[in-house]
């Protein structure tokens, strides 16, 4: 058998993940889909597609198998000031910049998510001649980082799997 192609095999998973996307939401808890609907609202709020900001959801929270994001999580960071938290694993320095108060409103999931999505959308305008993979790379590595050529491969072929999966779904999880 051909081994598949690096390119071949996103593409294969974007198509599972597309037929099972809507199974997934079918077993969510009722908090996870609690989650969804928010992060649904606030995207179309502040003019964002939801399919990015549920593929950075899923991606920061790198669960494969199931929807339940986690609004309590808590990230491996190598000081306080760049653990993040909560939703969209914000840390406390680029949640202030995009209106969060406090160090506890980092776990408010509504104070996490608007300020991510908004976030998000800073991103997506200041960058807009660049490629999606190279926003949701500015997202994880931070804009300095990423700048200076850091590059996290792993996370953006999961970002880019998952949105892809959320775009595809038919009727299903974004729509």
């Amino acid at each position: 058998m051909k081994q598949l192609s690096r390119m071949s095999y996103v593409l294969l998973t974007a198509i599972v993940l597309a037929i099972s996307v809507p199974v997934w939401a079918a077993e969510t808890n009722k908090d996870a889909e609690e989650n969804v609907r928010l992060i649904k609202d606030i995207a179309e709020q502040v003019g964002v597609d939801a399919a990015i900001c549920l593929a950075i959801v899923k991606t920061e929270n790198n669960q494969f198998n199931t929807f339940a994001f986690n609004d309590n999580k808590k990230g491996r960071g190598h000081a306080d000031i760049r653990q993040s938290h909560g939703l969209f694993q914000l840390t406390y320095a680029t949640g202030k910049s995009f209106g969060i108060k406090e160090r506890g409103d980092l776990y408010d999931k509504r104070k996490n998510a608007e300020a991510a999505v908004k976030f998000i959308k800073y991103l997506l305008n200041k960058y807009q001649h660049s490629s999606l993979a190279d926003m949701a790379q500015r997202y994880n590595l931070g804009e300095t980082r990423f700048r200076r050529g850091a590059i996290a491969r792993v996370y953006t072929e999961r970002f880019m799997m998952y949105y892809h999966g959320f775009q595809a779904a038919p009727g299903g999880a974004v729509r």
